[in-house]
């Protein structure tokens, strides 16, 4: 499965403009995400999927985005490498509009995720993903600091709607709709206050539009050691029998290093990353806003 993903998708792309280092590692993939088409949770194979995936000779890491549709299937969930659940929108019925929803009782499925997840406790890593609508679902700060609240999330990740050739006339959307980098730090920031100290801005990354929020005391913990998991993973297959590890997730965290921190210039460029674009010009001036804003 992996090799005839890197025939096809990969090898091509070593005649293009690409780092060296950068095509070397994609040929040896580390990490699977498990989300964008489907609902992953809703796969009956889907733990021993996990079983094949985290253990050698692949020993990757996993992170699976569910819309919180399938409360049941998600208490049941064996361990991920982090786990992330999509809220769309505040309430039900921007809920309802955003998402187009399959279920009558979509708020009542969501709500119920939610507390799912928080059942998970330190032993499973959860982020609650925001994408960010301008002007269609950025304005109730209190009604996504609820939701969050009741996902115990131990990070929030706020991310800017990427235009994916919405038909006006359908979606309402256009991409006067996608928030720029500065509009997520401010969001964010009204977040952070409305939370009043329990979780932080700790960390940035400009050129994909997004900003973490991370629960008090978890400051150093921002970061994953893939290592420190594939070793306690394979640790858990050989021995244990419940869906969750033993150990918290803080036994495989690390602190952000100090380019990705808001504080950072770099806005969360690595370094040893070159990056290329076309900016124009109000897009250069709301990267320079938005540093002078953090």
């Amino acid at each position: 499965m992996v090799d005839k993903h890197l025939a096809k998708i990969i090898k091509p792309l070593k005649g293009a403009q690409v780092d060296e280092n950068s095509f070397s590692e994609a040929l040896q993939p580390r990490h699977v995400a498990l989300s964008l088409v489907g609902e992953p949770v809703m796969y009956p194979k889907m733990g021993e999927f996990l079983r094949v995936i985290h253990t050698p000779p692949y020993s990757m890491s996993t992170f699976l985005v569910t819309n919180g549709q399938h409360p049941e299937e998600l208490a049941n969930l064996p361990q991920v490498t982090q786990l992330y659940i999509s809220i769309d929108a505040s309430n039900a019925e921007e809920l309802k509009k955003i998402d187009r929803p399959l279920f009558k009782d979509y708020w009542e499925r969501l709500l119920a995720s939610l507390k799912a997840a928080a059942e998970k406790k330190e032993k499973q890593r959860k982020v609650a993903r925001l994408t960010i609508l301008k002007d269609v679902n950025d304005e109730d700060i209190s009604g996504y600091a609820k939701l969050i609240h009741l996902m115990q999330a131990d990070f929030i990740e706020v991310k800017g709607a990427t235009f994916a050739g919405w038909n006006r006339d359908t979606t309402g959307l256009t991409m006067d709709n996608c928030p720029y980098f500065d509009d997520i730090i401010r969001f964010a920031q009204k977040l952070q206050y409305d939370f009043g100290g329990e979780y932080t801005l700790s960390a940035v990354h400009e050129h994909s539009c997004s900003a973490l929020l991370v629960r008090q005391g978890l400051e150093r913990a921002v970061w994953i050691d893939f290592d420190e998991f594939n070793k306690y993973i394979a640790d858990h297959y050989n021995g244990e029998e419940s869906t969750l590890m033993s150990v918290p997730f803080t036994e495989y965290s690390l602190p952000a290093p100090e380019w990705a921190r808001p504080t950072s210039s770099s806005l969360g460029m690595d370094p040893q990353h070159t990056r290329v674009t076309e900016l124009t010009v109000e897009q250069l001036e709301a990267r320079e806003q938005a540093n002078v804003a953090i």
